[in-house]
C-alpha cells in the first residue's frame, strides 16, 4: 500500500479547522452569556408636581428590597433636571425578580414610594406629587409701550370664587416704583375653592391716563378688559413673573356723543332705580378694538365724547357678573346718543338702548334748559314739577364732570358757564323717578 502524503495532510488540516472552529464558536457563546449578565439597565422617569407642571432639584432614591446577598445594592441617589426627569443605572450582574424600591418626598415630606420587579430591562417609575409654594412673593413690570418710562400705575390682587354668582374681592394693591415695576412680598393665602386674579390700571397723574385702559393679567405679552378673561394666577405663573401689557384705547375723534347711566336693578336689599356709581365702562369699536373707558359718576352717569361715526360696543366689569355688551351706532342721523341705560343686578350688568325713551331715563320731562346755545350761564327752569331732591351734573364730552351740585326745594337754578370751553355738553338732572338729559352746546 502507497501511503498518500497530500490526503493525510489535506485530513489533518480539515479536523484541526473544524476542531478550531467549535472552540470559537463555543468561546463566542460564552462571551455573549457574559455580555448579558454584565448588561446594565437604568431606573428613570419624570416628577411633576399636581398640575403636571415639571418640578427640577427634586431628590429620587433608586435601592433595593434585597438586604444582604445577590440583589443587594447602596441605594442611587438622582436629582430632576429642569424638565422634572431623573436617571440612574443599576449595577450589573443583577438577578431577575430583584425587587426595586424607588422613592421620593412629597410638600408634607412624607415619603412617596414606586416598587418594581427587575427583569432585565429598564424601568420607568414617574411620580406626581405635592410640593410646597415657592418661598417667594409676586413681581412684575407694567408696560404701556414696549419702552420703559416713569409709569404710574396701581396693581390689585383679586380673590376669585366659585359660586352661583362668582364672587370677586380686593385682597391688596401696591404702586408701581419709578420704572413701572411693583412687588408683592408673599403669594396671598386664599379661601378654599378660591383663585387669584390680577389687574393693573394707571393712575391719574400718568400722562397716559386716558389712553390705556385698565387690564387683567392674561400673558406676559397679553391683557384682557374683563374679569372673565383674566388668567388665575397659580404659585407657578407667580414665581416667573406677572407682567401688564395695558391694552390702548385709539380714539380718532369726531361728533359723536353716547351717554347714559347705569341704575340698581332688583338685588335684595337695594333701592330699585338707585343710581351707581364708580361702575367702569368700556367702549370698544365692531371689531372689538379698543376706543376707550369712563366711570360713572355720583349720579350714575357716563358718557363717550369726540367718537366718529361708527358701531360701538359698550359693556362694563362689574366683579362676579355677566357683563353682556350693547351696541350703539352713531351716524349723521343721530350723531348724539343720550339715552343709555345700564341695569346692574345681582347676576349681571346689562345695557339698553331706545332712540326717545329707555327704563327710568325721561328724556325732557317738563324741565326747561335755556339759552342753548350757552353763553355766561345755563338756566333750569321747572325742578319743581319733580318731587325729592335732585343731583345735577354737566359733562363735556371727554367725560369731565364739570358742574355737580344737589338741588332741594327750588324750582329754577342758574348753573355759571362763564369758565367753560366750547364745546358739546351733556346736562343730567337725577331724581327719584328718573335721569332727565339735555344736550347743551357752549
Amino acid at each position: 500500500m502507497v501511503l498518500n502524503i497530500n490526503d493525510s495532510c489535506r485530513r489533518t488540516y480539515f479536523e484541526t479547522k473544524k476542531m478550531i472552529m467549535k472552540k470559537l464558536l463555543t468561546f463566542a457563546l460564552m462571551c455573549c452569556m457574559t455580555g448579558a449578565a454584565l448588561a446594565q439597565h437604568t431606573v428613570s422617569g419624570t416628577v411633576t408636581d399636581l398640575n403636571s407642571q415639571p418640578i427640577a432639584n427634586h431628590s429620587v432614591s433608586i435601592s433595593s428590597n434585597v438586604r444582604t446577598g445577590p440583589g443587594a445594592f447602596q441605594p442611587i441617589k438622582a436629582m430632576t433636571n429642569s424638565q422634572g426627569q431623573y436617571s440612574g443605572t443599576l449595577p450589573t450582574g443583577l438577578p431577575n425578580n430583584t425587587g426595586i424600591v424607588v422613592e421620593t418626598t412629597d410638600c408634607n415630606s412624607s415619603n412617596v414610594v414606586n416598587n418594581h420587579n427587575y427583569t432585565g430591562s429598564n424601568i420607568t417609575s414617574n411620580f406626581s406629587i405635592c410640593t410646597t409654594p415657592p418661598a417667594t412673593g409676586i413681581s412684575g413690570q407694567v408696560y404701556t409701550t414696549n419702552t420703559k418710562r416713569n409709569i404710574k400705575a396701581v396693581v390689585y390682587r383679586i380673590e376669585k370664587c366659585a359660586g352661583n354668582p362668582t364672587t370677586l374681592a380686593l385682597i391688596d394693591s401696591v404702586l408701581t416704583d419709578t420704572t413701572g415695576q411693583y412687588s408683592f412680598s408673599s403669594y396671598p393665602t386664599l379661601s378654599n375653592g378660591c383663585v387669584l386674579l390680577m389687574k393693573a390700571a394707571l393712575l391719574p397723574a400718568d400722562a397716559d391716563y386716558n389712553n390705556y385702559l385698565p387690564s387683567y393679567h392674561v400673558s406676559m405679552s397679553t391683557s384682557a378688559l374683563q374679569w372673565s378673561g383674566a388668567t388665575t394666577i397659580t404659585q407657578q405663573i407667580a414665581a416667573n413673573g406677572v407682567d401688564f401689557a395695558m391694552t390702548a384705547g385709539t380714539n380718532s375723534g369726531g361728533p359723536g356723543f353716547i351717554g347714559g347711566s347705569v341704575l340698581q336693578g332688583a338685588n335684595k336689599g337695594t333701592g330699585v332705580g338707585d343710581p351707581v356709581p364708580n361702575r367702569i365702562f368700556v367702549l370698544t369699536d365692531a371689531a372689538n378694538k379698543a376706543i376707550g373707558y369712563t366711570h360713572s359718576d355720583a349720579s350714575g352717569a357716563f358718557s363717550f365724547g369726540n367718537l366718529p361715526y361708527g358701531t360701538y360696543k359698550i359693556f362694563g366689569d362689574a366683579w362676579g357678573k355677566n357683563n353682556p355688551h350693547l351696541t350703539v351706532i352713531v351716524d349723521n342721523a343721530n350723531p348724539t346718543i343720550n339715552s343709555v341705560l345700564f341695569t346692574e343686578t345681582s347676576k349681571e350688568l346689562k345695557g339698553q338702548y331706545t332712540p326717545n325713551s329707555v327704563g327710568n331715563i325721561i328724556v325732557g320731562a317738563n324741565v326747561a334748559v335755556f339759552p342753548n346755545p350757552v353763553h355766561d350761564v345755563i338756566n333750569i327752569k321747572g325742578l319743581n314739577s319733580i318731587e325729592g331732591s335732585k343731583q345735577v351734573t354737566v359733562i363735556s364730552v371727554t367725560g369731565s364732570v364739570v358742574y355737580s351740585g344737589t338741588i332741594e326745594q327750588q324750582d329754577n337754578i342758574a348753573i355759571p358757564a362763564q369758565n367753560m370751553a366750547a364745546g358739546v355738553y351733556m346736562l343730567r338732572i337725577a331724581t327719584d323717578a328718573g335721569i332727565i338729559q339735555h344736550k347743551i352746546i357752549k
